[in-house]
């Protein structure tokens, strides 16, 4: 995984808030969003990130933009927040290369 910008940013709160703003959630609507997405921090605590109180792990970081770009995409808005890792190549190689040789059967039948 590469880092695309610092976890540490101590700005990069400034960026989740404005996209929240944008897509008129509360605090709340966004930590629910971000909990159905596998993110693990508490209310209160996402609360304080946002007002630049406290860091959020990388990890977490990557959730809460995801739960705020899937909500910009449901508006349409074209802008969208970077994630701070990626997957690497080779996860997305033997994906695809799995999925020409034998394509998911949509019935679920593995015969």
């Amino acid at each position: 995984m590469t880092n695309r910008s610092s976890a540490d940013d101590p700005g990069r709160h400034q960026l989740f808030e404005a996209a929240q703003a944008e897509v008129d959630w509360t605090v709340e609507q966004l930590w629910i969003a971000y909990l159905a997405l596998g993110g693990t921090l508490v209310y209160f605590d996402l609360d304080a990130y946002l007002a630049g109180l406290m860091p959020m792990p990388a990890p977490q970081q990557d959730v809460l933009a995801c739960a705020l770009n899937e909500r910009l995409t449901d508006l349409q808005h074209p802008t969208r927040l970077p994630y701070l890792t990626e997957l690497p190549d080779w996860v997305s190689e033997d994906i695809l290369s799995v999925l020409r040789e034998r394509p998911p059967d949509p019935t679920g039948d593995q015969a």
